[in-house]
């Protein structure tokens, strides 16, 4: 079975994807923080909801229950890098040590958070399919 057709699974992986582009831009802040008229930058929020709107209903069996469209699509374009301005240095480096540590730091713990989830979904299937979780 592939579980990349699986909505769930697809929004985890989403999910785990965005926090290694966003710890990649965290790194690049840090790496910077000397460099003079650098800004922070961080990217767009992610969005379950976002997400979830990509998500697409089979039926696979004509008793399943049809879900109507809402007709919002979820094809909009998000910009991929946010730039955040915050007190600036007498070199014009926007950039906060300590900011970029928290921000590390939550997004480590958000990523440990998903993997134990993917963890335990697949827990889940084991035993609903019958083997040993």
């Amino acid at each position: 079975m592939d579980l990349s057709q699986l909505g769930l699974f697809n929004g985890i992986v989403g999910k785990m994807n965005w926090l290694v582009q966003r710890q990649n831009v965290i790194a690049q802040n840090v790496a910077n923080l000397d460099t003079p008229g650098y800004e922070a930058q961080d990217i767009t929020p992610f969005s379950f909801k976002t997400m979830m709107k990509k998500v697409t209903t089979v039926a696979t069996d004509p008793a399943h229950i049809q879900l109507a469209s809402d007709g919002s699509g979820g094809d909009a374009k998000e910009s991929s890098v946010l730039r955040t301005s915050w007190e600036l240095k007498p070199d014009g480096n926007a950039v906060s040590n300590e900011r970029e540590m928290k921000k590390a730091a939550d997004t480590a713990a958000d990523y440990q958070l998903v993997t134990n989830i993917y963890k335990h979904s697949i827990g889940l299937m084991k035993t609903a399919l019958g083997g040993n979780a």
